[in-house]
């Protein structure tokens, strides 16, 4: 299982918890195509920043990816970003609360593959974070997000 880290733009964040307090986190929606070593079992962790403080949104486990048009009926979360040409879904059933953890030390997780090896913390400009959907190291995921969210 490969553990990928997902943008979520802060007005898109604050939106949504504003509007939809209560809505799961069971798709993410993108579009820039999805990677293509994506694969149905892998997680993908939502985040956002705001101003150089790092907040984990939430994360599913991917039963379903592709065209937005073709999500699975199992998702019945209202769709916030209809616009958006490429989702990946878990059933609502299975999602997870989405919500705003902060993680302090989230700047220090390797993306093993972006830009021949960096951290997050190394991106500073935040347009750099459109669409961003890049692989994380298992060991960061283990240590700064499992059980803290």
């Amino acid at each position: 299982m490969t553990h990928w880290l997902h943008y979520h733009a802060k007005t898109g964040v604050e939106e949504r918890r504003r509007k939809h307090p209560r809505m799961p986190f069971d798709r993410i929606s993108t579009s820039k195509a999805l990677p293509s070593d994506l694969k149905i079992g892998d997680t993908i962790w939502g985040f956002t920043r705001i101003e150089n403080e790092y907040f984990l949104m939430g994360s599913m486990v991917v039963q379903w990816f592709g065209n937005t048009e073709d999500v699975p009926e199992n998702v019945t979360s209202e769709s916030l970003f209809n616009h958006k040409k490429f989702a990946a879904t878990c059933p609502t059933t299975e999602a997870t609360p989405y919500k705003k953890v902060f993680i302090d030390e989230m700047p220090y997780c390797e993306l093993p593959f972006y830009k021949g090896g960096s951290t997050i913390g190394d991106i500073k400009a935040t347009s750099e974070l459109i669409g961003f959907f890049v692989q994380v190291d298992e060991a960061s995921v283990e240590e700064q997000f499992i059980g803290r969210h």
